[in-house]
């Protein structure tokens, strides 16, 4: 490293610093007449051209350890100086890396504990976040940024930097925030949160001060989400099931004991008719135990709504099975069931291989119910589909779309809206004679929203039906 220059400023100074005690007492014996006035000069000229010169090494070397001093406080590694005269110099630089290193430890020990701390609250299962006295979020744990990003394909983001209104719009939970920021004692508020297209979920939200010995006054508030969805879904399930159950079962319940109280009585000695009514009650009790299974399905799939799946499974080989299964029922009416895949081997989705399978194995056996005798049900897979305007945001990484169609008569307009209803029926008769529960497209529509897709249905009166399924790809094919 070479030597700094000394700026002629500083050699003034010292120079005026180093023949100041020497010029007064010049100037005493210039009063007492002990010395001449040019003898005088002279010795002063001497004492500042010697100090100065003995004076501009030192300098140099405390100018060369502060140059040094602030390298190293701009986080640069420089070349240590060296040091010919001041070893005070030396000492300064010495303390200046010993304080730097101790610093640097420190700092290392602080983005350590920094990062267990983020471990921690990254791995509990509640939404968790710390805000400021301004209502802005500081700091949130992965739950809650899966919670109020996750939904937008912005998992990564932080929430960091957002007021709390921005992701938080429920009024109550927001009222509770501003009496508590305001020195007000902890709240407690249930809120129900909308995700994606029609998936709420229940929260209960404790609100609480941070405070400490030192701060008695609330600097900051935590806020923790937890969540009861599946408790409250669990209390709604147990009561519709009572309510559809007692209304579905109703009527096959009280044909199968009209038949009992008939062969009990007047069919007591008639084979022939208590053959038929054995047929018919074995009819009505199968009925019942498919409409019992739909329930129960029903009430699973909706346990776990709020909770998208996060596995990849092969769409293909899922729609190759449910035409293998179905094709031997295809062919009691002479019809086909047929997968177009656009000669893709392998089409990956985010996904639920068992409820997926369901899906497709519902549209498919209403299609082949539907369909007109001699005609095909097309399975078809588009691995990069379209994404329709206002949906974009649950797709960050593209979209696969299904569609099964079939060449049936078709669903007047006025149904479309409604046919994922439970239990609604565009022909009651039909359905029931097909062996229907009403139950299927329900099925299909909570299953969807659980995969965070979207359920289109197409028809035309006298051509057929389109029923299309959209669902996320993987974020690896997000760049393909």
């Amino acid at each position: 490293m070479s030597q700094p220059r000394v700026p002629l400023s500083r050699l003034f100074y010292a120079m005026v610093v180093i023949t100041a005690p020497p010029a007064v007492a010049i100037v005493v014996l210039l009063a007492a007449r002990h010395i001449e006035p040019l003898m005088g000069i002279l010795i002063v000229a001497f004492v500042a051209i010697a100090g100065t010169l003995l004076v501009r090494p030192y300098l140099a070397d405390v100018r060369a350890a502060a140059r040094y001093v602030r390298q190293l406080a701009d986080g640069e590694t420089p070349e240590t100086p060296k040091f010919t005269y001041s070893t005070s110099a030396e000492d300064l630089i010495s303390a200046a890396v010993y304080l730097r290193r101790t610093m640097q430890a420190k700092a290392i020990e602080a983005e350590l504990r920094l990062g267990e701390e983020e471990a921690l609250l990254d791995s509990l299962p509640d939404p968790l976040m710390v805000l400021d006295r301004q209502g802005r979020i500081q700091r949130a744990n992965k739950a809650a940024r899966n919670l109020f990003l996750g939904s937008r394909g912005e998992v990564n983001r932080e929430l960091a930097g957002f007021g709390i209104a921005a992701v938080l719009r429920d009024p109550m939970a927001l009222e509770a925030v501003d009496e508590v920021l305001y020195g007000g004692q902890g709240r407690t508020v249930d809120i129900q949160l909308m995700q994606s297209q029609s998936v709420e979920r229940s929260f209960n939200v404790r609100i609480e001060p941070l405070r400490t010995d030192k701060t008695p006054e609330s600097s900051a508030i935590l806020i923790s989400l937890h969540d009861q969805t599946a408790l409250k879904k669990a209390d709604q399930m147990r009561a519709d099931f009572v309510a559809n159950a007692s209304h579905e079962l109703r009527t096959p319940l009280a044909s199968v004991m009209g038949f009992i109280e008939t062969l009990q009585g007047p069919a007591k000695n008639d084979p022939e008719a208590a053959a038929r009514f054995l047929e018919i009650m074995s009819g009505q009790a199968q009925r019942m135990s498919r409409l019992v299974q739909d329930l129960l399905s029903l009430s699973r799939i909706e346990l776990n709504e709020h909770l998208p799946p996060t596995e990849v499974v092969d769409l293909a080989r899922i729609c190759e099975t449910v035409a293998d299964t179905l094709r031997p029922q295809a062919a009691t009416n002479e019809m086909q069931v047929i997968i177009d895949s656009g000669q893709q081997d392998k089409v990956e989705v985010l996904g639920d291989a068992d409820e997926l399978t369901q899906v497709f194995q519902n549209l498919a056996d209403n299609a082949l119910k539907y369909g007109r005798n001699g005609t095909e049900v097309t399975i078809r897979l588009e691995a990069d589909a379209a994404i329709p305007a206002g949906h974009r945001g649950y797709f960050p990484a593209g979209a696969t779309r299904v569609s099964v169609i079939d060449r049936g008569e078709g669903i007047a307009e006025q149904h479309l809206s409604r046919l994922t209803e439970r239990f609604y029926r565009v022909d009651t008769a039909r359905s029931r004679q097909l062996g229907g529960t009403g139950l299927g497209l329900a099925i299909v529509k909570h299953i969807i929203n659980r995969h965070r897709g979207v359920l289109t249905i197409d028809s035309v009166a006298g051509e057929g039906s389109v029923f299309s399924v959209l669902l996320a790809r993987p974020d690896h094919l997000a760049d393909e």
